[in-house]
């Protein structure tokens, strides 16, 4: 990390590489300038919120009142996958989906329905909520894998694509290990939401002698072994 010299000393600050992982996962923040998107003040500086996997009963976020418009998650979500209720209830029925941030602001839903735009992770309703709204949001990549979700994340906090072991990935990917499901308003670091996800799955991750990512299943041994170890 560091070198430290006095006239008679030198001392070398060494750290792991899991220290690069340490920086949050998104640096998207409300601009608080009252427009549709943004937000008013109150939202100023505050991070969007950001998904990987599959999450329930998130709490959207009101970005424009006037208008109902609401942000799930600032990547972009799946069209399939969402699900809007008010109360724990189904909320009225669901309209074409927008094409584009200028869309969303410009065509309101019909009445009592809601619509989304997909790319941006924003919905717009054409009711006022009389009770709590929560949603039901998948992400439109591959992270509801666990494998995925851990490169993403690795990546989202500026570890090289290239220096992830690819089949590390894909056999993570391929283990029965459930789907992933975070759900990220605070800007949390890669290394403690990878930490909350390997933990109760057995799952390990660290970087290897070369610096490149790997991970992998804690898993009982097989065969025969080549030593046996007892307590004498």
């Amino acid at each position: 990390e560091a070198a430290e010299c006095t006239f008679s000393r030198m001392t070398i600050k060494l750290r792991d590489r899991l220290a690069e992982l340490n920086n949050p996962v998104t640096s998207k923040k409300y601009l608080g300038d009252s427009t549709s998107l943004e937000g008013d003040a109150d939202l100023k500086d505050r991070f969007k919120p950001l998904i990987f996997g599959d999450v329930n009963y998130i709490t959207p976020v009101l970005t424009d009142e006037a208008l109902q418009i609401y942000q799930v998650s600032s990547n972009p979500i799946d069209t399939a996958g969402i699900v809007i209720l008010e109360g724990g209830q189904l909320a009225p029925s669901r309209g074409a989906d927008y094409t584009s941030s200028a869309d969303l602001i410009a065509n309101a839903p019909a009445a009592n329905q809601y619509r989304v735009w997909p790319e941006g992770g924003y919905i717009r309703l054409q009711f006022t909520p009389n009770q709590i709204l929560t949603a039901r949001v998948y992400a439109a990549d591959d992270s509801r894998n666990v494998g995925e979700c851990l490169k993403l994340l690795a990546i989202a906090a500026g570890w090289p694509a290239a220096e992830i072991n690819a089949a590390d990935v894909a056999y993570l990917d391929g283990a029965a290990q459930g789907t992933t499901n975070l759900y990220i308003d605070n800007g949390g670091t890669a290394l403690d939401l990878m930490n909350q996800l390997a933990q109760g799955r057995g799952i390990w991750f660290g970087p290897d002698r070369l610096g490149v990512l790997r991970m992998g299943l804690l898993e009982e041994p097989t065969g025969t072994p080549d030593l046996a170890l007892t307590r004498t």
